[in-house]
């Protein structure tokens, strides 16, 4: 795979992705390809669960959510996720909308440089 996980991509830094995964590059394509895969279904089981008055959906969705965000090394939104998770477990849905919101936001950015990444990996196979 080269070096196409290795550095910067503009949002977040691969290397602590790459050491995550004990710098295995195969196992870090996999785990994006696993998010880009999952992400969706988590916005839509956090928006539905909100409207739904679905506490452990919720939570559940976030801190699956707030670890893969971790994991990328992506602060801003691990903490957006671990706020839902956290009102999910208080019952608060309403208090939620706004962390969604972040975490969206984080997400239009993190989603793009995850394919370019995945993108330059098949380039360099």
């Amino acid at each position: 795979m080269g070096g196409a996980l290795d550095g910067t991509t503009g949002y977040f830094d691969w290397s602590a992705a790459l050491s995550f995964v004990d710098r295995d590059r195969e196992l870090l394509r996999d785990v994006v390809e696993a998010f880009l895969d999952e992400c969706p279904r988590l916005m839509q089981t956090m928006r539905r669960a909100i409207d739904e008055g679905d506490a452990p959906a919720l939570s559940r969705a976030a801190h699956v959510m707030a670890s893969a965000m971790r994991t990328f090394g992506i602060a801003g939104a691990a903490d957006a996720a671990i706020c839902i998770e956290q009102l999910g477990r208080a019952n608060q849905f309403a208090d939620a909308g706004p962390f969604v919101v972040e975490l969206e936001a984080q997400l239009d950015l993190l989603i793009p440089a995850a394919k370019a990444l995945l993108e330059a990996a098949e380039r360099l196979d």
